[in-house]
């Protein structure tokens, strides 16, 4: 009896570590997800690369911010978290500035926050997206410069145009 008890409890207590040891593993996927952080004044924004051709911004009044080594928050809405970062990136430029993948380049003007999105295949700029000066108040606006860019998806948004839009040409 006393043999079996110690066999069971030695096998309860190895698949125990194999399961606790399991539990511990790091989640690989999000090891290449490249998060980047610009700082001006009480502001911040971090850029967050999920993939060549993804990236998710995260932008507060309310600095100095979260640590870049913690995904930014999503929603429920946002089904897929789990991407596997992109699969090369490059910080170069003043201050680190210019962010680089294989699919697109994102400048951030380090002073005002506003960033620059180019897709690199095709050799055209997407837009050019700009916060307040201000982003202490409660209601904020984003100004977004369309450039190349044809779609803009959002939860909440409301669009206003300050200046006569010229709708894209459609094929």
């Amino acid at each position: 009896m006393r043999k079996s008890l110690s066999k069971k409890l030695a096998s309860a207590v190895g698949i125990g570590a194999v399961l606790t040891g399991l539990l511990a593993l790091p989640q690989t996927t999000q090891a290449a997800v490249q998060r980047v952080k610009f700082q001006s004044g009480n502001n911040y924004l971090i850029a967050e690369f999920l993939k060549d051709d993804l990236v998710h911004f995260e932008l507060s009044g309310m600095g100095p911010g979260p640590d870049v080594s913690a995904p930014i928050f999503t929603t429920p809405q946002v089904a897929k978290t789990d991407y596997g970062g992109p699969s090369s990136f490059n910080r170069s430029g003043p201050g680190g500035n210019t962010l680089d993948t294989s699919s697109m380049k994102v400048v951030v003007d380090t002073s005002s926050l506003c960033v620059t999105v180019t897709d690199k295949m095709k050799n055209l700029v997407l837009t050019t997206i700009c916060p307040p000066t201000d982003l202490s108040p409660a209601s904020k606006t984003l100004t977004i410069a369309p450039a190349g860019m044809q779609h803009v998806y959002g939860l909440g948004e409301q669009f206003i145009a300050s200046a006569p839009m010229v709708p894209a040409a459609m094929s």
